[in-house]
């Protein structure tokens, strides 16, 4: 199989699990949503750029706020168990 129909089946059926997990109108209203970035003029790859950079501080802050609220709940028991112990 050549490749370029190879990259084609893998993206389609990659976009059709995404599609699948998220819903199928979900897509369709975030791009909705950039529509006022499109009316004012920027260039469909900038706007590309920001959601790429939004959604990866996204992705990071809430691994992060995650990986803290662990930490906080095992600082919390360990400090109610010193209470309990005193």
């Amino acid at each position: 199989m050549n490749n370029n129909l190879e990259n084609y089946l893998t993206y389609k059926a990659k976009f059709d699990r995404m599609k699948s997990v998220l819903g199928s109108y979900t897509m369709e209203i975030k791009a909705e949503s950039m529509k006022p970035l499109i009316d004012d003029g920027f260039d469909l790859a900038d706007i590309v750029d920001y959601f790429t950079i939004e959604l990866k501080a996204y992705a990071e802050n809430r691994y992060k706020n995650e990986s803290l609220e662990i930490l906080q709940n095992k600082v919390n028991r360990s400090l109610k168990e010193d209470e309990k112990e005193n």
